[in-house]
């Protein structure tokens, strides 16, 4: 299918910042990165929200989404490593949605 799509040359968007990956020079011009999606929720219902989480919320600079949908991770424990260790640089606060995978346990904040 991805083939297909290639040979379409049907737009393909990844949303991540270049500052983080660099768009590869040998990207064909359908490829294209878009930088993060931010999402703003509006009238959002509050009343399924755990407390804790409203209050990590409320208490601090607004978290970065990582998700990864139904993708699966091939190595859960470095995945873990990675992400640990991009917190541990940039005092980023994340929720992390580790969707299909499998990931390893991360140390809650």
């Amino acid at each position: 299918m991805l083939h297909l799509f290639d040979e379409a040359k049907t737009l393909t968007l990844y949303n991540f910042s270049r500052y983080l990956i660099e768009r590869p020079a040998d990207w064909q011009p359908h490829y294209q990165v878009t930088g993060f999606f931010p999402l703003q929720i509006r009238n959002a219902s509050k009343e399924n929200v755990p407390i804790k989480l409203t209050a990590w919320l409320q208490n601090g600079e607004a978290p970065v989404y990582v998700g990864f949908g139904s993708i699966p991770v091939p190595d859960p424990p470095l995945l873990g490593k990675i992400i640990n260790d991009v917190l541990a640089a940039t005092q980023l606060r994340i929720i992390l949605c580790k969707g299909w995978s499998a990931l390893p346990e991360m140390q809650a904040c």
